[in-house]
This record gives C-alpha cells, sequence and structure tokens, in this order.
C-alpha cells in the first residue's frame, strides 16, 4: 500500500499568497490599494488640474485683451454685465454692485485689466482671478492684495531646500 502523506505542501509549486504571513499581505493590500487611489486620482483631478491651469491661462489672454467701451450713468453691475458680454469672461459680483454708478469710456487700445481696475477702483472695488473666473469683492475684502497684482510661478527643480530659502530671501 504506498501510502501517501499530506503535508499541506505541494509540491513543485509555489502556494502563492497562502505561504505569505498574515501580516505581509495586508500591508500589501494597503500599499496595492493606495498606488490604486493615487492612479485614479492622477487620471481624474490631474486632468482637472491641467484644465484650471489652462481656463487660467485663457483668463489672463482675456484681460490683456484691448477693447473699447463707454457707460454713461451705469451701475457697476451694468458695467460688468457689457464687460462680459464683450470679452467673454466670467464674472461673479453682489447685489450691492447695482447702486454704485460709474461714467466712463475706454478706447480701442485699453486692456480689459486697466478698465476693470479703473472702473472698480474708483468706487472701492478690486476683482480676484479664481480659477477662469473673476470675483468682484471690495478692497476691504480682499486685504493686502492689490487688483493689478499678478503672480507668477518660479520654478526651483534642483535646489535644496536652503537654497531655495535663501533664494526667496532675496524678493523679499
Amino acid at each position: 500500500m504506498g501510502g501517501h502523506v499530506n503535508t499541506g505542501r505541494v509540491s513543485g509549486r509555489s502556494q502563492g499568497l497562502a505561504s505569505v504571513p498574515a501580516k505581509l499581505r495586508f500591508i500589501a493590500s494597503i500599499a496595492l490599494t493606495t498606488c490604486a487611489l493615487a492612479v485614479s486620482y492622477a487620471a481624474c483631478c490631474g486632468a482637472a488640474l491641467g484644465d484650471n491651469a489652462q481656463a487660467i491661462k485663457e483668463l489672463e489672454a482675456k484681460l490683456d485683451t484691448p477693447g473699447a467701451i463707454m457707460l454713461r450713468d451705469a451701475s457697476l453691475a451694468d458695467w460688468l454685465f457689457a464687460i462680459q458680454d464683450l470679452w467673454k469672461v466670467d464674472i461673479v459680483f453682489g447685489n450691492e454692485l447695482q447702486t454704485e454708478t460709474v461714467n466712463g469710456g475706454f478706447g480701442k487700445t485699453t486692456t480689459l485689466r486697466e478698465i476693470l481696475n479703473a472702473i472698480l477702483t474708483s468706487r472701492n472695488y478690486g476683482y480676484e482671478p479664481v480659477g477662469g473666473s473673476l470675483v468682484i469683492k471690495s478692497l476691504d475684502q480682499m486685504g493686502n492684495l492689490n487688483p493689478q497684482f499678478k503672480g507668477e510661478l518660479i520654478r526651483y527643480e534642483h535646489l535644496s531646500p536652503t537654497e531655495a530659502e535663501e533664494n526667496v530671501r532675496i524678493f523679499g
């Protein structure tokens, strides 16, 4: 009678995950889940971040586009609606701008940025780019943010944090 003893081992083949300790399997599953989430985030949100960067570039281009506009006895809201129509830019503002009246005219060479700065700051308002839109706020709400301020990203790819800090101090 040739006896066969079952040792729980399969000869000549790996047992796969059954031979890996439970703690290590748990850690591996967490790592794989994290990788899957990172890939999913990069796929969906990376595209959204790219879309947002594109919207910001388009908004900046519109702000630098010249055009002519003239309004008399018009509320700031009327000005902003006219600007939305002429420059095809999204503008968000509150109803309080209905009571603020501004008269003015701008020639063909005046950029949208210059027009907004002139009509808004004359009534103590400014604008802040948010994604591809402009949000109109009172200058008090904006704090130290100058409506004419234009931010720029400077990349420091091959610098240590100490070197980067030294370079930032130069600009400060």
